[in-house]
This record gives structure tokens, C-alpha cells and sequence, in this order.
């Protein structure tokens, strides 16, 4: 019993050194030529959503409040998996100026139309930065993330059709 715990260790230092020393160097090489790029995936649909959930709150929109608290969400889902790997958490926009040019265009016009626009964009650039990652917990995040959307995109839609949210 006692020779099977040491193993057991051994082994898993073994995988832990391999890990953090000369080879992983060469697993993020392996990755970037298989199209990899998780930190800057995360980055941009951090970065994407925080733009939304400012715009949501200046949209006007009856359900503005509570759709920027959905980004928000996805967020701070997005961004524990990104401190995870040890990079820094992109900042929330301060001012119109900042924003990405559909969540800008929601800002500006305060229509369901442009919050459509918006959710099409959020959900495109899911499925662009998506593939940029192996990892299966992040791609099944960001796949809950890209549901999200399509429910807000179809929220939107219902109500551009009946006039009612």
C-alpha cells in the first residue's frame, strides 16, 4: 500500500515537472501551431463582454439592467479561467469611446435592433475565439456563454415581433 502511494507521487511530480520545465515551452509551441491561443482567447470574449454589459447599461432598454448583469456573469466566468493561467484580467471599459463598434452602437442608438446586432457580434465572436482553445472546461464555458447569447438574441428578436420584453 505504502509502495503504491510513493508511486502514485512520483509519477504525479514527475507530470508536474514536465509541466513547468523545458517542455512546456515546447507544448505552447505545439499549440500556437495547432492554432491555440487560449490567453488571448479568453482575453477577447473577456474584453467583449465587458464592453456589452457597459452598453447594456446605457442602452435604455427595459431589460438593459439585467442583460448587463448576464455579461457580467460571463465575464467573471470567463475571467476566473483566465486568471487560472496566470494573466492579467482586462479592465472594463470607462467611457463610450472605449467601446468595441456594436456595443458603441447600442450606446448611441438605444434600440432592440442594435442590442441584435450586439448579441450577433458576441455570438460570432464566440464561435472565432472558440476554436482557439483545448482545454474541454473552457470550450464548454464559452460554448454556455454562446447559448446565453442566442437566448438574448431571441429575447430581442420576440420582442422587436410583439413589442414587448
Amino acid at each position: 500500500m505504502r509502495d503504491m502511494r510513493r508511486r502514485e507521487l512520483v509519477a504525479a511530480a514527475g507530470a508536474l515537472a514536465l509541466a513547468l520545465g523545458p517542455g512546456a515551452g515546447a507544448a505552447s509551441a505545439l499549440d500556437r501551431k495547432r492554432g491555440l491561443d487560449e490567453p488571448g482567447a479568453l482575453t477577447a470574449l473577456i474584453v467583449a463582454e465587458l464592453h456589452a454589459a457597459y452598453a447594456y447599461e446605457r442602452s435604455g432598454l427595459d431589460a438593459g439592467t439585467l442583460l448587463a448583469n448576464h455579461e457580467d456573469q460571463h465575464a467573471r466566468a470567463l475571467a476566473s479561467l483566465l486568471d487560472a493561467l496566470g494573466h492579467p484580467i482586462p479592465a472594463a471599459p470607462a467611457s463610450n469611446a472605449q467601446l468595441q463598434p456594436s456595443a458603441a452602437a447600442l450606446v448611441a442608438r438605444r434600440s432592440r435592433d442594435a442590442a441584435i446586432v450586439l448579441e450577433q457580434a458576441l455570438i460570432e465572436g464566440c464561435a472565432r475565439q472558440i476554436v482557439k482553445l483545448g482545454d474541454p472546461g473552457m470550450i464548454r464555458t464559452v460554448a454556455t456563454v454562446m447559448a446565453s447569447h442566442a437566448q438574448h438574441l431571441r429575447l430581442h428578436r420576440n420582442a422587436a415581433d410583439t413589442g414587448v420584453v
